[in-house]
């Protein structure tokens, strides 16, 4: 029972740790991606590469989002967390993706909301994103990044699995615009 303590233990931190610096990519490749129209596929690969650190797979992830935040350091809205999208004029505006989202194509990317391809970053559209120093353009916006991963116990001895999770927020880099 200890040694599978131990393992467990071990584990949940190594899933702990993917998820902590899957978050911190996530948010500095938005920070520099700004406004790109492709903005939301670059920061979903920087996950996906931090995230192959995972345990079991990046079958464990339940959900990653892409949200606007306020200030440094603001969780997203309880609506993103559960994994609803959100767009304007709402003031909890979020992309949502799930572990299929980071083998869709680049050219799923781009805000399309027509025929033939739905993109899945339509929501918050990174060209919609603020990021000039002043004016109508700005300030810019604080982009954060939220994941959530089930981690699956190995013994059982304290449930079969549990959901961590965690977030980081930076500014968009600004620009001259």
């Amino acid at each position: 029972m200890f040694i599978f303590a131990i393992v467990e233990v071990g584990l949940q931190l190594a899933t702990t740790h993917a998820v902590t610096g899957a978050v911190q990519a996530g948010s500095r490749t938005a920070s520099a991606a700004v406004s790109d129209i492709e903005a939301d596929y670059t920061i979903l690969q920087s996950i996906k590469k931090e995230l192959t650190g995972l345990p079991r797979g990046l079958n464990q992830i339940v959900r990653i989002v892409v949200y606007r935040s306020t200030a440094s350091g603001q969780a997203p809205s309880t609506t993103c967390r559960a994994g609803t999208p959100a767009a304007p004029p709402a003031t909890d505006v979020c992309n949502v993706y799930t572990a299929a989202d980071l083998q869709r194509p680049i050219t799923d990317f781009g805000c399309y909301t027509g025929v033939p391809v739905v993109s899945p970053d339509r929501y918050w559209c990174p060209t919609t994103r603020k990021s000039a120093l002043t004016g109508t353009g700005g300030p810019p916006d604080y982009v954060g990044i939220y994941i959530e991963v089930t981690h699956q116990r190995v013994a059982g001895l304290v449930g079969s699995s549990k959901n961590l999770s965690d977030y980081a927020v930076l500014r968009l880099e600004p620009s001259k615009r």
